[in-house]
């Protein structure tokens, strides 16, 4: 009976190890295409606010001007 659970946690290993291998594979692929990594959860309103914020930096400042 003890052999079912070895065998049970080897197929369950190799299964972690395959979606390991997939997750890095495709992580490094990423990196390599777009020379950068990729930000988890963003959505659209992330990314309208991330060009918000940074049309807001490179605008000069009213206050600064005085």
């Amino acid at each position: 009976m003890s052999w079912l659970i070895y065998e049970g946690l080897l197929l369950l290993g190799i299964i972690a190890v395959m979606l390991t291998i997939a997750g890095n594979a495709q992580y490094h692929i990423h990196k390599v295409a777009y020379e950068h990594l990729k930000h988890i959860g963003n959505n659209m309103w992330d990314l309208t606010m991330e060009k918000r914020d940074k049309k807001l930096i490179e605008q000069p400042s009213s206050a600064s001007s005085n």
